[in-house]
């Protein structure tokens, strides 16, 4: 959906830290395993503006890590997303936005410097909305997309996005909407992808329950010399809030797409890692359900439970995942927090019949020494367990760091 950007202002806050973090096993291998530090310098930026003609949205953290005994080359991390729109007229306005991610280049080896990459998405173009009645909006858009990697291994693609989206309110709780998109792209090799939806929209809103997602059928057509690919697929998206108790939201999302990889799926959706080897469309379901609590003393904590299947239309392979994500933090006494983390994924691979099953669990403690100085502690330990014996790995690290506020 596009919507523009209900903007509550927020001032400007920039902080800067140093982590160091050892690990007895850096490349992540069975055997011959390697330490080392990997110390990580890095600068967070956010601001929100007042509402206004313009409007915009920045969350962004960039990062540079050196290792001490060069296990792999100097990296850059960065993490950018900005959201913002000017009014041209009162029924017009521009949107542009930009998303950057440090992305995993293949699912199917493990996570380390060397198979993963920049993924950068720029986006802008004109939205008008139409006022047909007092119930009824029409919204449409035109809109540019580039996405590029940093590694020339993978490849770019620009796109052109077109939409029509008309909602009716039958209450300031009630929306009720049907919606036409039109993607059409092209990769860097001259493969070609047209992508034709169709949907119905709706929102719904109680006191304690929102709810809001969309039902439709997309088309997909690929094309790359003689070779043409088609397909299609029932699609949607749905999510559900629900005020539990007064300190405990219960959140539940689901989707099914029918993509590519050059578009923002795996930004929008956390859990899932495409893999950009393939160079065909993908059709990704993902469910997600959990729920966060903040307790009286200030703790918190957020459990979710997921599953995500990514089908390759033109390779036929598959890759399964669930499994369930752990949060906590505890004060422990006045400006020291505990902190504990667990992830547990269990990942299928096919057609290899390859079953692995993934822990990462991590306790820490965290320090506010001042009001703009904090420091952090943690200790953890990551492991890959496999019917493929030389896929397996155990991971032992540790890191401390501080980070300081300027703004």
């Amino acid at each position: 959906m596009t919507i523009p950007l209900v903007a509550v202002a927020e001032p400007p806050t920039l902080s800067g830290g140093v982590t160091s973090r050892y690990s007895d096993n850096v490349t992540r291998v069975p055997d011959g395993a390697q330490d080392d530090v990997e110390t990580r310098t890095t600068l967070s930026f956010a601001h929100q503006t007042d509402p206004g003609a313009c409007n915009a949205r920045t969350r962004a953290e960039f990062g540079y890590g050196v290792w001490s005994d060069d296990t792999f080359e100097p990296e850059l991390y960065s993490e950018l997303d900005f959201l913002g729109d000017c009014s041209v007229t009162d029924n017009i306005r521009w949107e542009l936005s930009d998303y950057l991610r440090d992305v995993v280049q293949d699912g199917r080896n493990v996570d380390t410097p060397d198979n993963r990459t920049r993924k950068n998405i720029f986006r802008t173009g004109p939205v008008l909305t139409v006022r047909l009645s007092q119930v009824d909006r029409l919204e449409i858009s035109a809109q540019y997309e580039n996405t590029e990697f940093e590694e020339n291994s993978e490849i770019d693609s620009e796109r052109l996005l077109g939409s029509a989206w008309v909602t009716r309110s039958f209450s300031p709780s009630t929306d009720l909407g049907v919606r036409f998109l039109a993607d059409r792209a092209e990769l860097e090799t001259g493969e070609e992808i047209d992508r034709d939806t169709a949907s119905l929209t709706f929102r719904k809103a109680w006191s304690a329950t929102q709810i809001q997602g969309a039902l439709g059928f997309t088309e997909y057509e690929s094309r790359f010399m003689d070779q043409v690919l088609e397909s299609d697929a029932i699609v949607g998206n749905f999510t559900l809030e629900r005020d539990v108790s007064a300190s405990t939201v219960a959140f539940l999302s689901a989707t099914h797409e029918l993509t590519d990889q050059t578009s923002d799926i795996d930004v929008r959706i956390g859990d899932i890692t495409i893999n950009l080897r393939e160079q065909v469309g993908v059709e990704v379901t993902t469910i997600r359900a959990g729920m966060r609590t903040v307790y009286s003393d200030r703790s918190n904590m957020e459990l979710a439970l997921f599953s995500n299947r990514t089908e390759y239309l033109q390779s036929a392979e598959e890759e399964d995942g669930r499994g369930a994500d752990f949060r906590y933090r505890l004060p422990v006494v006045s400006r020291l927090d505990g902190l504990l983390g667990a992830r547990v994924e269990r990942r299928s691979f096919q057609p290899e019949d390859r079953d692995d099953t993934l822990v990462n669990v991590h306790v820490g403690l965290s320090y506010q020494a001042t009001r703009k100085l904090d420091l952090v502690g943690r200790v953890g330990r990551s492991s890959r367990d496999s019917n493929v014996p030389t896929t397996e790995y155990e991971d032992n690290w540790f890191e401390l760091g501080l980070n300081y506020r300027f703004l």
